[in-house]
């Protein structure tokens, strides 16, 4: 029996199959390997059986298949680097965030290590003043306790103010402005008095 146009349906879909599935250089090599295949079988044919049509639409046939197969391959690699691009730029965004978030809390801990270990070496120089003077002169003792107060509750104050800036998120929350260099003066002055 002569062979018909397009025979090889199966041909195409495993051709179809190998350019959605397998790698680019091994799709062609079946591509051409299928073209010249059915090239050889339609020209093997007896005279009149094959008409130039039957070569042509088998070998749009066979380029439509691999076309279709290598489209929905491209397609999908593209789909998965968009994907992966957007994995990569989620997990960027999310260090920054992390970046963000330490760099606040260091800032933060240095803050109140400013305020604390400066009113503590306040309290800490009156307390000693106070325990040294406190038989002989109940005066400068009594100053001493003054400034303890002061400080401390200066330094509660502050610290009440930094912890409703953490739980507010914004400082907004601050009644007063850190210490500046504008303020550097008054701390001097603060430090001698103690």
């Amino acid at each position: 029996a002569p062979l018909r146009a397009l025979p090889g349906v199966s041909a195409f879909a495993l051709l179809f199959g190998l350019a959605l599935h397998g790698r680019r250089r091994d799709s062609l090599l079946a591509l051409g390997a299928t073209a010249g295949a059915f090239w050889v079988a339609l020209v093997a044919q007896p005279a009149g059986v094959v008409a130039v049509n039957d070569v042509i639409s088998t070998m749009l046939a066979t380029a439509v298949a691999w076309l279709a197969g290598d489209n929905l391959r491209q397609r999908r690699l593209r789909w998965a680097a968009m994907e992966d691009r957007a994995r990569l730029l989620e997990r960027e965004r999310e260090d920054r965030d992390r970046a963000a978030v330490a760099a606040e809390r260091l800032r933060i801990a240095r803050e109140l290590h400013d305020v604390v270990a400066h009113s503590m070496s306040v309290i800490a120089v009156q307390a000693g003043v106070g325990r040294h003077v406190i038989e002989t002169d109940a005066k400068a003792a009594r100053d001493a306790l003054g400034v303890i107060e002061s400080t401390s509750r200066d330094t509660l104050t502050e610290m009440r103010r930094m912890l409703g800036v953490l739980r507010d998120g914004s400082e907004a929350a601050a009644t007063q402005p850190m210490p500046g260099l504008a303020d550097i003066p008054a701390l001097v002055a603060e430090t001698r008095r103690a």
